[in-house]
């Protein structure tokens, strides 16, 4: 048994194709909000039509309303859409948490690689200030302590 025998809907091999103006179709849009046109005198497939075309503009938005009210259609796709757009919402509200999580350990990360790199330094510049001092000490020449320790003569004297 197939899909389709289960459901109880007979497939053939006819199509039905179904152009609108959309001009036509705006125009019906304006009548109905001037009242020269009662929604109900549409056919459904206008209704449809008038709902995906126009489910987002702010001056249609009481025709929509009105629409979604009236086809249960409608309304049971206007309530899966609204659905979709919390869900939307919601994995956008999530993605930016994220990527605010990642952009704070991040900027951790560097800060501590810069305090490694600055102790390191600091670290390697006492040494030479350590071994310095002990040269000069043994009686060393200012050029050959500068030399092996990379320290300015100037430096090395005040020690």
């Amino acid at each position: 048994m197939t899909l389709e025998e289960k459901e109880h809907d007979r497939l053939t091999e006819a199509t039905e194709i179904i152009f609108y103006e959309m001009p036509k179709l705006e125009q019906k849009v304006r009548d109905i909000q001037a009242g020269k046109l009662d929604i109900n005198s549409l056919p459904e497939d206008e209704k449809w039509c008038i709902y995906f075309r126009y489910r987002h503009e702010e001056q249609t938005a009481e025709l929509i309303k009105k629409l979604y009210r009236k086809e249960e259609g409608i309304m049971r796709a206007e309530r899966a859409v609204a659905g979709i757009d919390r869900d939307y919402l919601r994995a956008i509200r999530k993605m930016g948490e994220i990527k605010n999580s990642m952009d704070r350990a991040q900027e951790k990360y560097e800060a501590r690689r810069e305090g490694r790199a600055e102790g390191l330094q600091e670290g390697l510049q006492e040494k030479s200030l350590e071994i310095a001092r002990k040269m000069k000490d043994a009686g060393r020449p200012l050029n050959e302590i500068a030399e092996f320790t990379g320290l300015a003569t100037e430096t090395i004297y005040q020690l």
